[in-house]
């Protein structure tokens, strides 16, 4: 007859390495990186992962995914060819722990200090997006002045999204408690929003840049199409002045401005 010990140390055993691993489905969902504009869109399916880098509107698919207990590796290759990435990220709760690995094709260009550049982070960590997260997509231009009315338009993807992020008055306690922080990134910019404002037809925001003190303005209107137009402008100094253009969460994001 067996023993309830010995019972009971069949079931611990046999319960371990369960206890030990995470489920690799831990590792999937969109984990957003701090301090910057990327996030990383994750998916797995029997052990192996696909996904996709975004930096706003910009997307590279991510290859040769693989998940084994909390850690994740995966590569992925600039739009040009020109480097090659490998990340392995270490998962603790709803955190990873990123590192970066770059080969470059022989007299291929940097890329940058992006996540897709030799010069960017070698190590570097990301949240779990919030479940709830809104954004929106679309495309900033430089905007004419009195000084300058035929600008560089330079269009670049911009974004205006929520993330969790740590309460900094929680920090002295020691905690870890999470707030949804409304974000604005545009190039390699990301920018805290101070005040949000959607009412009709009208989306108003202000967003703080760092360094000069001042703010920058947002204020766009409805249009027929469905998604919102408008300018964005610094409130002092010489900051940006753009022309704005941002479709709803769950829109696709405009292709031009008109």
């Amino acid at each position: 007859m067996r023993t309830v010990a010995t019972i009971l140390g069949t079931l611990f055993v046999g319960t371990v390495p369960l206890l030990a691993q995470v489920p690799p489905a831990g590792v999937a969902g969109t984990w957003e990186v701090e301090d910057t504009p990327f996030s990383i869109v994750l998916d797995v399916k029997d052990g192996a992962v696909s996904g996709q880098l975004v930096q706003n509107a910009n997307k590279t698919a991510i290859a040769e995914g693989t998940v084994s207990g909390d850690t994740v590796t995966f590569r992925a290759t600039s739009p040009d060819g020109a480097r090659t990435v490998t990340f392995v990220g270490k998962l603790t709760g709803d955190e990873m722990l990123f590192t970066r690995e770059v080969e470059m094709r022989e007299g291929a260009p940097l890329g940058g200090a992006g996540l897709m550049g030799a010069n960017g982070p070698t190590e570097f960590r990301a949240r779990r997006a919030s479940p709830a997260s809104e954004v929106w997509t679309g495309t900033v231009r430089n905007a004419p002045t009195p000084r300058n009315q035929s600008p560089n338009p330079n269009p670049r993807p911009v974004t205006l999204s929520t993330r969790k992020m740590p309460d900094p008055h929680w920090r002295w306690r020691g905690g870890e408690k999470d707030i949804d922080v409304r974000i604005f990134a545009f190039g390699n910019q990301t920018l805290t929003v101070s005040a949000y404002d959607l009412s009709g037809d009208r989306l108003t925001f202000s967003a703080s840049r760092p360094g000069p003190g001042d703010e920058i303005e947002c204020d766009l209107t409805r249009r027929s199409e469905g998604d919102f137009a408008g300018r964005c402008q610094a409130t002092a100094g010489a900051g940006p002045n753009l022309l704005i253009e941002l479709a709803p969460p769950g829109q696709p994001a405009p292709e031009t401005m008109r």
